[in-house]
């Protein structure tokens, strides 16, 4: 696997290797909404990114949570509505992990972007 240094961020970030990275190259890492969760302390193990809960939406039967990440920018996670997700509220502190299978190493100019 990957280690990934993240800007704005303390925790290294581990993920599966595609075989085409250079060491030291810039890559982005895509993980799927449904794929991430959000906790009120860091997980023992796996990945996690440090942010601010902004929002959580009760839809349905899923929660959006909107979290700013610490130097990042904000991202969405989708979960299934369960108890523990509405024990959490806006302004708080979270983290942002996900199973280090789940992400997906893409080259920094993937899809015409820098």
């Amino acid at each position: 696997g990957l280690e990934l240094a993240c800007a704005g961020q303390e925790r290294r970030l581990r993920a599966q290797a595609s075989g085409n990275e250079a060491a030291g190259a810039k890559v982005r890492l895509m993980v799927r909404p449904e794929s991430l969760t959000v906790t009120p302390q860091a997980p023992a193990a796996g990945n996690a990114l440090a942010g601010t809960l902004l929002e959580t939406l009760f839809v349905g039967g899923t929660t959006r949570q909107y979290v700013a990440l610490d130097g990042l920018g904000t991202i969405f996670c989708l979960e299934l509505t369960a108890p523990a997700a509405r024990q959490l509220k806006a302004g708080e502190k979270v983290f942002v992990g996900w199973a280090q299978e789940r992400g997906v190493v893409l080259a920094e100019d993937a899809g015409g972007q820098k």
